[in-house]
């Protein structure tokens, strides 16, 4: 079974899509497509024969990806065959299409971490929603809905909770949209505002005083991230093999065995320029842990497993006794590894040697 567009230059022209290695179409510009479908045979291995011939189609790309991942799935006996669950009126509630959304979500190899996001909030939807159907939600379901938030569901800082509030509506709404509900019953601008906290930024001589209490793993920690400028999850996804030791640079790419990708799945084009000493350092880090190159950098104790606790180490070095004031780490936020030092890369007190990427961003760089 494959998947093939039909071409706007005839009504029975279907032309075969292709797609890379990575799993994305390779699709010719100077062709369009008014709609695409699954075609192909259903061989049944038990009959030991053709058991049909299987033609259905779509509208979207994206629709015929989890249509033929579907059935796919079907052939091999990975899902069982059952259709979508309809009540006595032959329409689906908003739960059996919660499920469906979610299913749909993973078949179009969405990120975990955005699955097990969509999954969570919008099963806290279901919990507190009474009616049926999704057309059915109004206004006030939805201010209903912020207030059980408010009540149900705590958040580490009071202040962040509109926050948290707005991403359950956006997500939210994104389902809603996908089941035929075009307009969201309360307009963004009604929605809770959100103070934007003020972003803090940390001066050479607090780095130095952290470095001074931490051993050599917890100084490779600190320094990788200061350098690179990384995000905590590329931090901890890194191998020994995505350091160019010879060019002094470093970069990360997608981890597909952890089942971790690049935030928005943007790869850098490049390296991010790092000095010889740090290079130096990462050497005799692995040689210090009988490392290989296809080795993590900072792995967990038990396993080869990405440190998912590296940044409590890190904490945990500002809360030894003697650290005076460096309990101000606290504030880095669990997405803010590099905010050690700097966030939203800034760091007029660091040295230019420091942190080379951030001084790639407009604004940022220094005047002459």
């Amino acid at each position: 079974m494959r998947i093939y567009g039909r071409l706007s230059s005839g009504k029975r022209n279907w032309d075969p899509i292709e797609f890379n290695s990575k799993g994305k179409p390779v699709l010719d510009s100077a062709k369009s497509y008014t709609a695409f479908a699954v075609r192909g045979t259903w061989f049944s291995v038990k009959k030991n024969k053709i058991d049909r011939q299987v033609s259905e189609s779509v509208k979207t790309l994206d629709e015929a990806k989890v249509l033929l991942n579907r059935l796919r799935a079907l052939k091999d006996g990975t899902i069982a065959p059952t259709a979508p669950t309809l009540d006595a009126s032959g329409r689906m509630r908003i739960a059996d299409q919660v499920v469906q959304f979610l299913a749909d979500t993973k078949t179009l190899d969405k990120a975990k971490g955005s699955y097990d996001k969509y999954k969570k909030y919008l099963n806290r939807f279901v919990s507190f929603y009474k009616k049926p159907y999704a057309n059915q939600v109004t206004k006030d379901d939805i201010l209903r809905f912020i207030d059980w938030l408010r009540a149900n569901v705590p958040t580490r800082r009071a202040d962040r909770q509109n926050s948290t509030i707005r991403l359950h509506l956006t997500i939210l709404r994104a389902f809603l949209k996908s089941v035929g509900v075009e307009k969201f019953p309360l307009r963004e601008k009604e929605w809770p505002r959100v103070t934007k906290p003020a972003k803090q930024k940390y001066s050479i001589k607090f780095l130095n005083r952290i470095l001074a209490r931490a051993d050599e793993d917890e100084k490779d920690a600190i320094l990788f991230a200061l350098y690179t400028g990384f995000r905590r999850g590329e931090v901890t996804h890194t191998r020994y093999s995505d350091i160019n030791f010879a060019a002094g640079k470093v970069n990360v790419s997608d981890k597909p065995e952890f089942a971790w990708r690049i935030k928005d799945r943007e790869e850098r084009p490049s390296g991010i320029d790092v000095p010889k000493d740090f290079i130096q350092r990462m050497r005799d880090r692995m040689k210090r842990h009988n490392a290989s190159l296809d080795s993590l950098i900072f792995t967990n104790e038990r396993n080869e497993n990405p440190d998912v606790s590296i940044l409590r180490k890190i904490r945990n070095v500002a809360a030894r006794k003697g650290a005076d004031d460096l309990g101000r780490i606290e504030t880095v936020a669990p997405g803010g590894y590099t905010g050690i030092l700097h966030q939203e890369n800034r760091h007029e007190e660091v040295p230019p040697h420091v942190c080379n990427h951030c001084r790639q961003h407009p604004g940022n760089r220094e005047s002459s």
